[in-house]
């Protein structure tokens, strides 16, 4: 059996035309109905019962592909979430978000056929008793011994009652988030929850107890199936995969892709060689069963090269010009780091003093009217000498710097300080003043204190400013560079033309020479091959 709910359809394929499927792959009938959330085969195989997130229970005809019948089984508005039969066959349960788990049986019922006018029996059915649980239910399984039925709860718990009493049997807990689908095994021994917290617990139904809770999904786990007579199961979820499992060795033993979206629903056949699965990529698959051996191990190392190859996808590559982004500024400050920041701040205050002094100079001058002698200048640009000025003062400070320690030394300037620098860079870079160092200083500021720069209008128009001269000493060094080696190609040629002229009358001269000569020069210097322009000369 397969169901294939999308939005306001339903797709039923009937076990009878299961072999049509494999061979064909055709959709069979297609079938309009309310906000179908659930629904499963009733007995004879020609008629699907459908829960409706309205609270409806609805019989679709498999011949007619129409709905004959519609019961409203929970409350109005309230989802119908999850049913199931009873082993026998005769009846069975629902169960929604009104919090009540509905019991009913099977029924023949009459019905008057509009073209034959015969009157004939339709399988129905009818309420026998309600149970208030309490909390929404998710899903619902009855044992195959026909003895208890299990409810997986909102409260992320599953309860297991007497079939016949309701009483409370076991309370299951251990999930952390909701459970959202279980099943039991053949023998009525073993019942597995999937939840959306990733995880698949195992549990006796004999004490309750949990035999192993497995890490199973990376996302929500929204079905879970026995292989029917086995302690074999599979499991889907939001991660797109299929996974295979043993019960009683707790062993992942296979994983299957394919689907490229969230798996919703799945279903086994009754021999076990057929899985359909049913997906948001709005694909279904049918999975079959093959008689090659399975090894366990060769199946983990291809899950690990696969996890590896995955990983290595992901990582972000390093493209030239950018830097790792898992690699960090260091955070530890090293001495050359403090030693660097501080002589930039001592530098850029007798820079600012110094500025300071020649406005109130000016401002004198010109209260005064006349020219006053200018005031000395401060004792550290006294001692390095007469026409030290303070911006050159500063920038030996940065040319101090190691190129290993200033980033870490300009990660240590505060604010106040980095808008002076930054206000000296402009003033460098207009003058052509080791226009590397300055690029990569400015560069690296603004990128650290990019969020403050950008939200002022004052130090825009620094950002601005620097951004203009950084282009044009850009295009100054390209220019230079291409001047440069425009001119060493120039003078590699003439060195070249120049040496082939000397080179071939040196071997002309030495080919008309005494043998004399060449036995005497033989044993003092050694024999060189030249190679010019394809002209071989022996010396």
């Amino acid at each position: 059996m397969v169901i294939f709910q999308y939005f306001y359809f339903e797709y039923l394929i009937n076990l009878y035309q299961f072999y049509y499927l494999i061979h064909s792959c055709e959709s069979i009938r297609t079938i309009p109905c309310d906000y179908a959330l659930c629904c499963m085969f009733l007995p004879g195989d020609h008629l699907v019962l459908i829960g409706c997130k309205n609270g409806s229970l609805q019989i679709a005809s498999l011949d007619s592909a129409s709905i004959v019948e519609t019961v409203q089984g929970h409350e109005e508005n309230q989802s119908v979430w999850t049913m199931c039969m009873t082993p026998d066959r005769q009846s069975f349960l629902s169960g929604g978000s009104d919090k009540k788990i509905q019991f009913w049986n099977f029924e023949l019922k009459d019905e008057k056929d509009d073209n034959s006018k015969k009157v004939r029996k339709r399988l129905s059915f009818e309420q026998k008793r309600s149970f208030d649980i309490g909390e929404d239910v998710l899903a619902l399984k009855i044992t195959p011994n026909n003895r208890y039925f299990v409810a997986a709860l909102m409260d992320t718990t599953v309860k297991v009652f007497f079939m016949d009493s309701c009483q409370m049997f076991l309370s299951l807990y251990g999930h952390s988030q909701p459970v959202l689908c279980l099943d039991i095994s053949s023998d009525s021994r073993l019942v597995i929850t999937g939840s959306s917290d990733r995880n698949i617990k195992i549990w006796g139904l004999d004490f309750g107890d949990c035999h192993r809770s497995l890490f199973a999904h990376d996302d929500t786990i929204t079905a879970i199936q026995f292989v029917p007579k086995t302690h074999l199961f599979f499991s889907v979820s939001k991660d797109n995969r299929l996974k295979y499992w043993d019960a009683d060795k707790f062993l992942h033993i296979q994983t299957l892709d394919g689907h490229c979206g969230e798996i919703r629903c799945m279903s086994i056949t009754n021999n076990g060689m057929h899985i359909v699965t049913a997906a948001h990529d709005r694909s279904i698959r049918l999975w079959e069963r093959t008689e090659e051996p399975l090894i366990l191990d060769e199946e983990k190392e291809q899950e690990r090269e696969a996890q590896f190859e995955n990983e290595m996808e992901n990582d972000e590559f390093i493209l030239p010009g950018e830097t790792n982004k898992e690699i960090g500024l260091a955070t530890l400050k090293t001495i050359e780091s403090l030693k660097g920041a501080e002589s930039i701040i001592e530098s850029l205050d007798i820079w600012r003093e110094e500025k300071l002094k020649l406005a109130e100079h000016e401002t004198t001058q010109k209260a005064l009217g006349k020219e006053i002698p200018s005031p000395p200048p401060h004792i550290m640009l006294q001692a390095l000498g007469s026409g030290y000025t303070a911006e050159r003062f500063v920038l030996e400070s940065l040319r101090k710097i190691s190129a290993s320690d200033l980033e870490a030394t300009l990660l240590l300037l505060p604010f106040d300080y980095v808008q002076k620098l930054l206000s000296l860079l402009i003033y460098y870079l207009d003058r052509f003043q080791s226009p590397e160092l300055c690029i990569k200083c400015a560069v690296f500021l603004i990128k650290i204190h990019h969020g403050v720069l950008t939200s002022s209008h004052q130090y825009l128009n620094i950002v601005e400013q620097l951004r203009t001269h950084c282009i044009d000493t850009v295009e100054k060094l390209r220019n230079n560079v291409g001047f440069n080696l425009a001119g060493l190609k120039l003078i590699q040629r003439q060195i070249e033309e120049q040496n082939d002229v000397i080179l071939f009358a040196d071997a002309t001269q030495k080919l008309t020479s005494n043998e004399t000569k060449k036995k005497r020069k033989k044993g003092k210097s050694s024999a060189t091959i030249l190679t010019i322009k394809g002209t071989s000369a022996l010396a």
